[in-house]
């Protein structure tokens, strides 16, 4: 038999492996699961899960509301995100600020597009980590491109869900 999770225990499991797979975390740390139709927040310690919450914002649910079928993402798609991603999250900000986490780990496909992303843009580095600058700076570089022009100035692909989430993770970077 398959057994189906519950959302909530998805996202108890991914903060367990986020923990275990990174090792230096210490403190309040928030774990951010991007999926196609949900999010999946946790946050806690590495030995303490003290919230994980199931939230109807995946990154395919986002652009089918959001983005043209151009894939062109322009300042007011962006607006539109972060208020969906806002009105949606108000109650999980609330409880994971009491928290004070220090720390986002984003999990999925759309984290690693915005690492590829950093890296490309950030030539000579390699980071493993995207700041809240860097996620600004990536919408700001997102912004009025189509997919074929980034691919021609040798940038990452990033498809319309994964730039709906890069837009998910900057409303709710700490």
């Amino acid at each position: 038999p398959i057994e189906i999770l519950a959302g909530e225990e998805e996202g108890r499991l991914v903060s367990a492996a986020a923990h275990s797979e990174l090792p230096s975390l210490a403190g309040s740390v928030v774990v951010l699961d991007v999926g196609g139709g949900s999010i999946e927040l946790t946050v806690g310690s590495r030995d303490r899960c003290s919230s994980s919450l199931s939230l109807p914002l995946g990154v395919l649910r986002l652009r089918h509301e959001h983005l043209p079928e151009d894939g062109v993402m322009r300042a007011p798609h962006v607006t539109g995100i972060r208020e969906t991603v806002a009105a949606q999250a108000w109650n999980a900000a609330r409880d994971i600020g009491r928290h004070a986490p220090s720390t986002l780990v984003l999990t999925g496909g759309t984290a690693r597009a915005l690492v590829k992303l950093a890296r490309r843009l950030d030539a000579g580095r390699s980071p493993t980590t995207v700041s809240r600058r860097q996620l600004q700076s990536i919408i700001a570089h997102l912004c009025g491109r189509a997919s074929a022009e980034l691919s021609l100035l040798g940038r990452a692909h990033l498809s319309r869900g994964e730039r709906a989430g890069v837009c998910l993770a900057m409303t709710l970077a700490p």
